[in-house]
């Protein structure tokens, strides 16, 4: 998961260590060209598979529901 919001970064890693998945979360710069480019803006949140596809994206804070239940349907569980 890519954030450039520090507490979704925290919730995003909290929320896989309660499912028992490994995943990478890595904040990025809000003021960066990425927050632009990518759609999230400076709080949003994008879930990129390992073969770089986008499976999910809000350019709004993501709490820990939304980012469950994003997981979950990526991984169908």
């Amino acid at each position: 998961m890519l954030t450039a919001d520090v507490d979704s970064a925290d919730t995003a890693r909290a929320v896989a260590d309660r499912l028992g998945i490994e995943a990478r979360v890595h904040q990025v710069d809000p003021e960066g060209p990425w927050a632009k480019r990518s759609g999230a803006g400076p709080v949003g949140t994008v879930l990129v598979r390992p073969d770089g596809v986008t499976a999910w994206r809000t350019s709004d804070r993501a709490d820990a529901a939304h980012i469950d239940e994003a997981l979950r349907a990526v991984l169908d569980r």
